[in-house]
């Protein structure tokens, strides 16, 4: 009954979303910046990386036209097209560089993650911890013993929220053997909010979830998680051994893998 409750919490909490077609894109991780959109990472083989725009910088403009937030640049690199040139204005190390590039069509982020992090160990991370441990913060060696699955998400991300029952569920029955461990970049008091209206109806101690906030969006550029919500499987020994970006089906096939492990 419990968990009925939670789903149709949960379900009341998504908006309706929209089918997109391909758009074009440059092949950045990006957050906010001082005095633009910052750079947390140019993902291998894109336009970005190909040009030379580096972890760090800030996109100030592109085309002329001024970018201070994120949701501006993904609008102005929309407008511009697959197939056209795109002039970036970068603010490094208090210098301004311009790269020149051609727009390509967005590929499969997943195809891209699993190519930077399949088999190899996971980066570690030092996180805040929100909810789920009796410590402030904690590091990748501390769900070390035990397979782990990572999951990246947001609380403006309708998909991420469809996913939680369904996760819920899946950590009380397995907490014996799988760590799950969620990791946002969203704010602070955002994320309590969210997790507060989710305690009214199931308690913090059944949850079995550690809920982790990367404060600076660094760990969501190192497991190149740009696109959510995304699932990474841990081995034992902290590698990488499946990842999976959705909810729904591909969510069932991380779970049911991460049994085997």
């Amino acid at each position: 009954m419990k968990y009925l409750l939670l789903s149709l919490f949960f379900s009341l909490s998504v908006s309706s979303q929209l089918v997109q077609s391909v758009k074009p894109w440059l092949g950045v991780a990006i957050g906010k910046g001082k005095k633009g959109v910052y750079v947390k990472m140019a993902l291998p083989g894109t336009p970005a990386q190909k040009a030379g725009i580096q972890n760090g910088d800030e996109i100030i403009s592109i085309n002329g036209k001024k970018v201070k937030k994120t949701t501006a640049l993904i609008k102005e690199v929309a407008s511009i097209g697959v197939g056209n040139t795109a002039t970036v204005l970068l603010l490094r190390k208090g210098k301004e560089l311009r790269k020149e590039m051609v727009l390509v069509a967005k590929p499969e982020l997943e195809k891209i993650a699993k190519q930077k992090l399949l088999n190899q160990k996971a980066p570690d991370f030092d996180l805040e911890v929100i909810q789920g441990l009796d410590k402030k913060r904690v590091s990748l060696k501390d769900f070390k013993g035990k397979t782990t699955i990572l999951e990246f998400w947001s609380t403006t991300c309708p998909a991420c929220i469809s996913a939680h029952p369904r996760l819920v569920q899946y950590a009380a029955e397995n907490k014996s053997k799988i760590n799950l461990v969620s990791i946002t970049a969203d704010k602070k008091n955002v994320l309590k909010k969210y997790l507060g209206k989710v305690d009214k109806i199931l308690k913090k101690k059944e949850r079995n979830i550690v809920f982790l906030r990367s404060e600076d969006g660094k760990v969501v550029g190192e497991y190149m998680s740009s696109s959510i919500p995304m699932f990474i499987i841990l081995n034992k020994e902290g590698v990488v051994v499946d990842i999976g970006i959705g909810a729904g089906r591909v969510l069932e096939q991380i779970l049911a893998k991460a049994k085997t492990i």
